[in-house]
């Protein structure tokens, strides 16, 4: 399973003096599925260790970032950016 592409162009004129859409569709196959944890249990004031784990985050030799949001079920929201650098990190750790 993956996501389809489609490259498209007007090729105008053509042949025939008209106007044709051209277009060129290919597929895209691979990736990998990533996991994100918590701490299963934790009391206020403790520090919440979240991790995530993902090849295809891995997008460059150096420093690679995402944003994770952490939403509490009292209201309370973070939102984390787990940097983490490396010739092939896979997991990116951070902590709120």
């Amino acid at each position: 399973m993956g996501d389809t592409v489609t490259a498209s162009y007007t090729d105008n004129p053509d042949a025939s003096g008209g106007s044709t859409l051209r277009s060129a569709v290919g597929a895209v196959t691979g990736g990998t599925d990533g996991v994100i944890s918590i701490n299963d249990l934790s009391v206020p004031g403790d520090v919440l260790t979240v991790s995530v784990v993902d090849a295809g985050l891995d997008t460059a030799a150096g420093v690679d970032t995402i944003v994770v949001e952490v939403d509490g079920s009292n209201g309370e929201n973070e939102t984390l950016t787990a940097i983490c650098c490396g010739s092939a990190p896979t997991s990116i750790p951070g902590d709120t």
